[in-house]
């Protein structure tokens, strides 16, 4: 069934959704033609057309519809008297012979590229998008909400930096990397002072975690948890604090919260994002469209992980090492080439911040202004100790000639480096890391192996053993159920004399 409010009204209802009303001229109980451009309750320009009469006109269909409200029905079943619908019928034919006689002059007043309060409440544009002013939660009202988070914590840096600094996305970006890099300095220098102590006992420590491996792999627990204490012990007296070295760790978070900020708006994409770039990289919603970002991005990771890491010294193995310098940048390059060129940026520049950051923290100036434990010299933990009863003899060898130098290393230098070049030496130091990392990989699935045939054999003696004792047990048994028996035996025949 249709509502009471009736056909007419929800036809204007529907009405308002138009983008543009055009105009019809009708008749409501009044002789004079009328344009209709917009709703009555929604039009605020009426002032503006031409004349006014429309504006008289309006009082006036209303004063009519008030005074015909009977004539008019709207979902009514209820028949009406006679009466009413002979005046109905007269007062229409009176209304359309009068249109026929009026001219439509208020008609032909109006201009037709007229446009009401609607047109420019429905009518959105790019351009209007692109001049909303920037200020602070700006990249909220785009629909950008995280919440608490790191991600939240991020487009308020950026957001800040952009607004009141006035410079590109680029900048913005950048500004926001050095930022976070400025507020862990701090908690980065006392991880690099924690893994210098570590490197400098590593020479006590090793020999005690090999052999809690090798107590591990006999089932020695005992011995493990002595040794495990005694390491502990070791680490306690030299100041080393595991936490420390995992305070750094918050730039992982913020690193996430950076990555998800700008490609969430790269994908809107935020006015301004699509040229805040700079040279090549223009707009900074799509890839480098010449690689450069993430090639240089790997390329400073590289060189990174050579400098000892973030903390300028890493303690860990030679192999894992090697691994790590060429496997990273590898990982980097595949997981960075396809990303918006404002999350290649932020990469890069917290890559460069890396680097800057590691090379200060090898130099032995920078260790003393900040009262840092000195690096210990580079020595492969497992080489063995030096004998004390070894010693080294030199012997002088004569002056040479600088001919006789030049004759005696041109070969060496210009034979087999000048064949190599730049090219080869990376294809052979990346050939001898994965040869290291397959000799590292065969090593542990040796010492896999026998871990797990140390455990079975250390299970086969465990079920002997209990075995053995189970046939000592029956056998113990055995016997003295014998001797019970006997004793038996020896009563009876007593009893029987």
């Amino acid at each position: 069934m249709i509502p009471s409010r009736g056909l007419r009204w929800s036809s204007q209802t529907i009405g308002i959704g138009r983008r543009r009303i055009l105009p019809v001229t009708t008749r409501q109980f009044s002789s004079t033609p009328a344009q209709h451009r917009a709703h009555g309750l929604l039009s605020k320009n009426r002032a503006s057309l031409p004349g006014t009469s429309y504006t008289a006109l309006r009082f006036s269909q209303t004063n009519t519809l008030i005074r015909n409200a009977a004539s008019i029905r709207f979902a009514s079943t209820t028949p009406l008297p006679a009466s009413t619908v002979a005046s109905n019928a007269s007062t229409s034919e009176a209304a359309s012979s009068a249109a026929a006689s009026t001219p439509p002059q208020f008609a032909s007043e109006i201009p037709s590229n007229f446009s009401s309060s609607l047109d420019s409440a429905t009518e959105f544009s790019s351009e209007s998008l692109y001049n909303i002013p920037e200020h602070i939660g700006y990249l909220h009202e785009l629909g950008l909400d995280y919440g608490w988070g790191p991600t939240s914590v991020m487009q308020w840096i950026i957001e800040h930096i952009h607004v009141y600094a006035g410079t590109p996305w680029w900048v913005s970006i950048s500004l926001a990397a050095i930022a976070m890099r400025a507020v862990l300095f701090k908690p980065y220098v006392d991880a690099a002072e924690n893994a210098a102590r570590m490197q400098t006992i590593m020479p006590i420590t090793k020999p005690l975690s090999n052999k809690m491996q090798e107590a591990a792999k006999a089932g020695d627990n005992a011995l493990v948890m002595q040794i495990r204490g005694e390491i502990q012990m070791i680490t306690r007296r030299a100041g080393v604090k595991l936490w420390k070295g995992a305070v750094p760790m918050v730039q992982v978070f913020a690193g996430y919260g950076t990555f998800v900020l700008l490609r969430a708006m790269s994908n809107i994409p935020v006015p301004g994002l699509e040229t805040g770039g700079f040279l090549w990289i223009y707009n900074l919603t799509v890839p480098d469209p010449f690689f450069i970002l993430p090639l240089a991005t790997s390329a400073v990771l590289h060189w990174v992980l050579r400098k000892g890491g973030e903390t300028g010294a890493m303690n860990l193995s030679p192999e894992m090492t090697k691994a790590m310098i060429w496997g990273f940048p590898a990982l980097s390059l595949l997981f960075t080439w396809w990303l918006p060129a404002a999350v290649q940026i932020s990469f890069f520049v917290s890559g460069v911040l890396s680097y800057i950051q590691s090379s200060l923290f090898r130099q032995p100036w920078f260790r003393s202004y900040f009262k840092m434990t000195p690096l210990p010299a580079r020595k492969d933990p497992n080489a063995p100790a030096p004998s004390p009863y070894r010693g080294d003899m030199k012997i002088a060898n004569p002056v040479l000639s600088q001919s006789e130098l030049n004759s005696r290393f041109q070969g060496a230098s210009g034979g087999v480096q000048g064949k190599k070049g730049v090219i080869g030496g990376i294809a052979s130091e990346i050939r001898g890391t994965l040869g290291g990392v397959v000799e590292k990989s065969r090593e542990k699935m040796r010492d896999s192996n026998e871990t797990s045939q140390a455990k079975k054999e250390i299970r086969d003696r465990k079920a002997y053993e209990e075995k053995r004792r189970a046939e000592i047990k029956q056998a113990r048994e055995e016997e003295e159920r014998q001797r019970r028996a006997l004793r038996e035996a020896r009563k009876a025949r007593q009893m029987r004399k």
